[in-house]
């Protein structure tokens, strides 16, 4: 029974995840749980069943199950899930019954591509923080003009202030704010996330060096987050 698949990006071999092995299988394992459509799972609360909605890119998950399905300790699976998160490859939020994981960027990375009528996987091979992956670029019109609304595409883990401080900068400096300049632009920030620096670092080395872009390799030789920054 052919269940789709999901796409591994060649760049992989140069993240931090990769060069773990521990990592890679618990990373690639969240690849394969997320779902690629919208879905609406039953779970078992403390008060009956609850239903939870789904959204591309996401898996109800639980360390006990996890740990049995992967035939790992609870605690290892724990420690290895925290990792992913503090990498930014994936986001969690929980409450007292069960954890929603959500991987980090599914739909900036998604593609479009049809498969006998099935939705394609994708996925984040780098870090950052997993953009609300039920969002669809929505376009509105303007002046008989498509207008792009990058606010559509906001990661999770670009906070609200930080992704207005850059769309202000860029607009002040009449970028571009097209849908293909703003995707190129957080791809470029995600990767500097994976060598250890802040969004807020990036953003303010944006800013202060009046670029209207960014590229990772420009923060070569700068300090990280926990070196200090200056």
């Amino acid at each position: 029974m052919e269940r789709g698949y999901v796409k591994i990006w060649r760049k992989s071999f140069d993240s931090v995840v990769f060069a773990n092995k521990d990592l890679w299988y618990l990373w690639s394992w969240c690849l394969l749980k997320a779902t690629y459509k919208t879905r609406y799972i039953s779970v078992t609360t403390g008060k009956g069943e609850k239903v939870v909605k789904l959204c591309p890119g996401q898996f109800i998950f639980g360390r006990n199950s996890a740990a049995s399905e992967l035939k790992e300790k609870p605690t290892t699976i724990r420690r290895r899930i925290k990792k992913l998160e503090e990498l930014g490859n994936i986001s969690l939020k929980s409450d007292t019954h069960y954890t929603v994981i959500s991987v980090c960027n599914w739909e900036l990375y998604q593609s479009d591509d049809k498969k006998n009528g099935q939705a394609t996987d994708t996925q984040m091979t780098g870090n950052g923080h997993p953009n609300d992956t039920n969002k669809k670029v929505k376009k509105v019109k303007n002046n008989n003009k498509t207008k792009f609304d990058p606010f559509l595409i906001k990661p999770d883990w670009f906070s609200e202030k930080d992704y207005k401080d850059m769309l202000s900068h860029r607009e002040n400096k009449k970028a571009a704010k097209t849908e293909r300049a703003i995707k190129t632009l957080l791809n470029e920030i995600s990767k500097s996330l994976e060598r250890g620096f802040t969004v807020k670092q990036c953003v303010d080395e944006m800013c202060n060096r009046n670029w209207t872009g960014f590229k990772d390799d420009w923060m070569k030789g700068r300090p990280q987050k926990d070196e200090g920054w200056t």
